[in-house]
């Protein structure tokens, strides 16, 4: 099936206009005569979700049942899955100078005589940190996430959920180790996603032997669409 590209909340406006979204509209309206827009329900839960967050409040949330929830829910996913995420490869193909630069900096740290422990910190947004996951190939559903699949995607228990990826303060954390044997030094890598490791698909391993972390890593940035570099992407 092929996506519009149109733009990347096209598959969104589908999604805003089916029914499980319509009938938060129908609840909203039959059970507290509050006659919304679909934009204004979308914006309504955006105010449950702020008032929650921040002050730990559920009154506004109240409104909502947990079908509602999911329906909305899936609707802010979907916009960051066609925003920021699977739903259009320059997307996370845009992390690729990211990933040169966390390879370059620890090839240097395997290159020094002495490893002190060092500590390299870029700052960002959901907008940086979703693309990454997605170029790592975290959270990817076998269904893409498109209107037609939200019955299938909510029965399986999707991944992509951008509130558990991409919550407030989120961070992911790449750590090098350093073990000594008779035979030299080996070297290995982990990811931490919000503070809990990571297993890398394809790699299968939370605690990699640096190398298989970085020739993973290089296969994909060989892998960039229509084989551009990734300084043609990035610049």
């Amino acid at each position: 099936m092929k996506h519009s590209e149109e733009g990347p909340t096209s598959e969104r406006s589908i999604f805003l206009e089916s029914k499980p979204i319509q009938n938060v509209r129908s609840h909203l309206k039959n059970s507290y005569s509050i006659d919304l827009t679909t934009n204004e329900v979308v914006n309504l839960y955006k105010l449950c979700l702020f008032t929650f967050a921040l002050h730990d409040d559920v009154s506004i949330c109240s409104l909502f049942d947990s079908i509602h929830f999911e329906a909305l829910q899936y609707d802010g996913d979907m916009k960051h899955y066609f925003k920021t995420g699977y739903g259009h490869r320059i997307n996370y193909e845009l992390m690729c100078s990211l990933v040169v630069n966390l390879l370059e900096k620890f090839d240097k740290v395997i290159a020094k005589k002495s490893h002190k422990p060092s500590i390299v910190l870029r700052f960002g947004h959901a907008e940086t940190l979703i693309p990454l996951i997605s170029f790592l190939g975290l959270f990817k559903d076998e269904l893409a996430m498109i209107s037609d699949n939200y019955e299938e995607l909510v029965s399986i228990n999707r991944h992509w959920r951008t509130a558990m990826m991409a919550p407030f303060s989120g961070n992911i954390v790449f750590v090098m180790y350093k073990e000594k044997d008779e035979d030299g030094d080996n070297f290995y890598v982990s990811a931490a996603l919000n503070g809990f490791l990571l297993e890398l698909p394809e790699l299968e391993c939370v605690f990699c032997p640096y190398h298989e972390f970085k020739t993973h890593l290089e296969g994909k940035l060989n892998d960039l669409e229509e084989g551009k570099k990734c300084q043609k992407i990035c610049y």
